[in-house]
């Protein structure tokens, strides 16, 4: 049996759809945010670790600053999908942080050119990632008519049970 408008309940089935397929995009952008807040967290924690140490005297270490620009190029990889205009500069900072791990020099020019990728930057790119997340969740909600229409169709439901006519039963 095929719905149409003229059935009971179909224009609530139609809006209840639309709603729903309203929100499928909006649990994907919110998943790719954690991925990217993931990214970005384990970057920035293995940064910090990594330059205690070396303040503290340690040696230079190839395989940690290997390991930096692997997970610097994730996190980069992991805000690509995040549909901002105003992230497209940070997914280049996030690449420019990883590859100047394998190579300093990357690092120059990008001072050069006013980039920030200083690890305060990162952390402020971050919060900056999170007010993104907070803006695209409250303007994926489902719309404001919503629930007045939700109380009109529990009205409506609510007076048709009570109405005397709608009974099935006349023996009462």
């Amino acid at each position: 049996m095929s719905t149409t408008s003229e059935e009971p309940g179909a224009r609530l089935q139609e809006a209840l759809t639309s709603w729903a397929m309203h929100l499928a995009p909006a649990e994907i952008q919110e998943s790719r945010y954690q991925v990217a807040f993931r990214a970005i967290d384990r970057a920035l924690a293995a940064t910090i670790r990594y330059m205690e140490l070396r303040r503290a005297g340690k040696p230079q270490d190839q395989n940690s600053e290997r390991q930096l620009t692997e997970l610097w190029m994730e996190a980069s990889h992991a805000l690509s999908p995040i549909d901002e205009t105003a992230l497209a500069k940070v997914v280049g900072a996030c690449m420019v942080k990883g590859l100047g791990w394998t190579d300093p020099a990357v690092w120059e020019a990008a001072e050069r050119k006013g980039l920030k990728i200083a690890v305060q930057d990162m952390q402020a790119t971050r919060m900056l990632l999170n007010r993104k997340r907070g803006i695209s969740v409250s303007n994926s909600r489902a719309p404001a008519w919503f629930s007045i229409a939700g109380v009109c169709i529990a009205a409506v439901t609510v007076l048709f049970l009570m109405w005397p006519g709608a009974r099935t039963s006349d023996e009462e």
